[in-house]
């Protein structure tokens, strides 16, 4: 389990640091509207609260079904709460 903790924590870091950069770069170069990492509120406050809900299930170095069940039902909630500010945006 520790390896596989180590791979998903440095891919984590992989795209942050290399593939998000690059994506606004290659974005600016490609179109006529850039795109840029000006989050909204929401979406910073989702991103806190994936990571620190991710924490709590990875923090024993093991986990079961359930646990990624309550991951997927995370992230679809989510996911349906960030669709919806959009639309209205």
């Amino acid at each position: 389990m520790d390896m596989a903790m180590a791979v998903l924590y440095g891919c984590t870091v992989q795209v942050v640091l290399l593939e998000a950069p690059l994506l606004v770069l290659v974005g600016g170069a490609l179109s006529m509207k850039p795109f840029t990492l000006d989050f909204m509120p929401a979406e910073i406050t989702s991103i806190l609260m994936t990571a620190a809900v991710g924490a709590y299930v990875f923090q024993h170095g093991s986990s079961t079904y359930l646990d990624g069940v309550v991951l997927l039902g995370l992230y679809l909630i989510l996911l349906s709460a960030l669709e919806t500010l959009h639309m209205q945006a």
